[in-house]
């Protein structure tokens, strides 16, 4: 799903000011460096019912609709209204840019018939780069709704490796290049040339994609950009390039927008572009996107149905005057994520002894069980994932006794299947009984949360790989 939308994305954004035919103005073929952005960005969902109805086939609680309007719910999270801003500032080669962005979103959020939230939020991003080989620059200020602070991020500071500095300074480079950027929308160009319905009335252009060219293009670009890293991109490694779009599947026969399709507008004003419009008429259903990704056949009577409307309106202004303005950071009102970096250990003599349990213990299963609220997991699959080969696990008659030397304060821990006593050495725990699913032993959260002070951070069911997925934070 992650891939499928990042890619949509692409698509979207790659072809917002870089349009072309025969018959298309030069305007539109320019590269646009240095212009300050207002947008107006709105996203309606629509298919509330058919994603009630998977949820329902999950085997959703019934009793969640005595306090939850998930209809109204769904509509409500997945729609919002936004205002960006965006200031960028570009060199003509592409190794000197300056971005600023910021958005305020409104959100509100419609839980049941009594009670709504609204939440105004903000965030922003600002970047600074200069890829010069002598003193390289790549930082990022980032200010979000979960932060009271801005953060700073110095991508070359966090490097201690002069080696891996370089390795950096050559991928950004490779990916900042004018050629290389200029290609991409040449072939954007002749894509939009082949697949748009392209029309100009005075200074408007109008600029129109349905689902089967939008599909097409995304075939086409997927292919052409693989094959532009493989011949420029020499500070790519070929297995990567190989990995990332080898296995991507065609998109032909993929639905992904609606009747509505994907429409630009774009205004002039003196020969510039003043004004771009986008619509965008998304309408899928994840039973084809997991079949598209995972090769499966889908085993639901609901599609799970997406469908929603994006649109935007951006008004272009200070072309070649912006000048991007960034916040002014201090000791009140900033950190530096390095300042949350662990100091790196550093072992005594020769020898490193690697530390246990390690900061995750986790665990994909194909069952999971659920006893009176509490989840159970499996226990060789959660003390092998904390102590790799470090947890000795022994299975005599029903009796489980597990020893490691990495134990917290004990080394064996005894338990009986079917009892709800266990002992840490000699001291006893009181829990949920011990079970035995299948062959396989499993034990309540809590024990794992009294006995060794762990968190269960998160437990799921991914629907995409059709497995249980669950998280112990260990560090506690």
């Amino acid at each position: 799903m992650k891939r499928t939308v990042s890619i949509i994305l692409i698509m979207v954004f790659a072809f917002s000011f870089v349009t072309a035919n025969a018959e298309v103005p030069k305007f539109l073929t320019e590269s646009y460096n240095n212009y300050t952005g207002q947008y107006s960005v709105s996203l309606s969902f629509e298919s509330s019912d058919d994603i009630i109805a998977l949820l329902e086939e999950l085997e959703m609680p019934e009793e969640v609709e005595n306090f939850v309007d998930l209809k109204a719910l769904l509509k409500s999270l997945l729609s919002y209204d936004a205002q960006m801003l965006l200031q960028a500032d570009m060199s003509d080669d592409f190794r000197k840019i300056e971005l600023g962005l910021t958005a305020e979103t409104l959100y509100k959020v419609d839980i049941n018939s009594n009670l709504n939230v609204a939440a105004d939020m903000k965030m922003g991003m600002w970047m600074k780069m200069d890829l010069d080989e002598e003193n390289p620059v790549f930082e990022i200020i980032y200010s979000h709704p979960m932060l009271n602070k801005y953060i700073l991020i110095n991508v070359f500071e966090m490097i201690a490796d002069e080696n891996e500095k370089e390795e950096m300074l050559r991928a950004l480079t490779a990916i900042f290049n004018k050629e290389y950027i200029t290609s991409i929308q040449e072939t954007s160009v002749s894509l939009m040339e082949k697949y748009a319905d392209i029309k100009i009335s005075g200074a408007l252009c109008t600029v129109k994609i349905d689902n089967d060219g939008f599909t097409a293009m995304m075939d086409e670009l997927m292919l052409a950009i693989s094959e532009m890293m493989a011949t420029e991109y020499t500070g790519i490694d070929q297995v990567y390039i190989d990995e990332t779009f080898g296995t991507v599947p065609s998109f032909s026969g993929l639905k992904i927008l609606g009747d509505g399709g994907l429409v630009y507008k774009y205004s002039l004003l003196s020969g510039k572009i003043s004004k771009a419009e986008m619509s965008m008429d998304v309408d899928m259903d994840i039973s084809s996107l997991v079949t598209y990704l995972t090769g499966e056949e889908w085993e639901y009577e609901a599609s799970g149905r997406l469908a929603f409307e994006m649109e935007s309106v951006v008004k272009v202004s200070n072309i070649g005057k912006t000048k991007v303005t960034f916040p002014v950071l201090n000791d009140e009102n900033s950190f530096d994520i390095m300042e949350m970096m662990p100091e790196p250990y550093e072992p005594e003599g020769d020898v490193y002894e690697k530390q246990y349990p390690n900061f995750y213990a986790e665990g994909y299963v194909d069952y999971l069980p659920v006893i009176d609220g509490d989840i159970y997991v499996p226990v060789r699959a959660t003390f092998t994932s904390a102590y790799d080969d470090q947890v000795e696990i022994q299975y005599n008659n029903g009796i489980i006794t597990l020893h490691s030397s990495y134990f917290p304060g004990f080394t064996q821990l005894k338990m009986v299947v079917g009892s709800g006593t266990v002992y840490a050495d000699a001291r006893e725990y009181k829990t949920g009984k011990v079970i035995e699913r299948n062959g396989v032993s499993y034990v309540s959260y809590k024990l794992i949360e009294d006995v060794f002070g762990w968190e269960l951070s998160s437990a799921y069911y991914d629907m995409v790989n059709k497995t249980y997925d669950y998280y112990f934070y260990t560090m506690n």
